[in-house]
């Protein structure tokens, strides 16, 4: 599966603005947070996830596994538009 257009990706991210949501990156990354901001390039998540470990996992067959990085935690984070595969709303 190919990145999505950057016109299409910057439309969802603000579109999503304020809401948790599961992004999937081409380099086989999800991010899970909450969208805080998009520009004309990037989309900025804040991140959360399980036991206050940041929101990222490697993708693994179908099972994600969530990796704990501490104090990740809350962060906020850039992911180039031209990067990303898959938005979702959780």
């Amino acid at each position: 599966m190919g990145c999505m257009h950057v016109s299409q990706a910057f439309t969802l991210c603000n579109q999503f603005h304020g809401h948790n949501v599961r992004i999937h990156t081409n380099d086989g990354l999800i991010h899970v947070g909450t969208i805080v901001r998009v520009d004309q390039n990037h989309v900025f998540v804040r991140t959360f996830g399980e036991n206050g470990c940041g929101g990222r996992a490697h993708v693994k067959g179908e099972k994600a596994q969530i990796s704990g990085f501490w104090g990740w935690n809350n962060a906020i984070i850039p992911l180039s538009l031209f990067t990303l595969l898959a938005i979702a709303l959780i």
